[in-house]
């Protein structure tokens, strides 16, 4: 048993806070997409987007590596950062995923315990109590 039940949780606050200051560090850093047109390639794929900018998809590719990183990191920290968001705001679970490009809750809901250690639900709880 934890001598200081809510050390736990002050831990997984505090390492929340971190992610998302990170989050938004590497956004500054690497924000050569808006996080709308970061759905639509997580919606229709990269091809698109390149089309959409008027460049192929391996120059895309070559914008971020010149960044030093490359465009699947990217979109996977915009994929973090937006589930956050959404998490925060309320948004139910089967829109997010749908908004995101995952197949479904369940593919969304694995993606949040790999990425974040917990559940959706715990998540969404600790980041309204912040």
């Amino acid at each position: 048993m934890d001598p200081m039940p809510g050390r736990a949780a002050f831990s997984m606050i505090t390492a929340l806070e971190e992610l998302l200051e990170s989050l938004r560090h590497e956004d500054r850093v690497t924000d050569l997409l808006s996080d709308e047109t970061a759905l639509f390639i997580m919606q229709f794929g990269g091809h698109l987007a390149a089309d959409s900018r008027g460049v192929s998809t391996r120059t895309l590719r070559r914008q971020f590596e010149r960044l030093g990183v490359t465009l699947s990191d990217h979109m996977m920290r915009k994929r973090r950062k937006l589930a956050l968001t959404h998490l925060a705001d309320g948004v139910p679970i089967r829109d997010i995923a749908r908004q995101l490009g995952f197949a479904s809750a369940q593919t969304l809901a694995r993606f949040i315990h790999r990425e974040f250690g917990t559940t959706a639900t715990v998540l969404r709880r600790r980041l309204a109590g912040r």
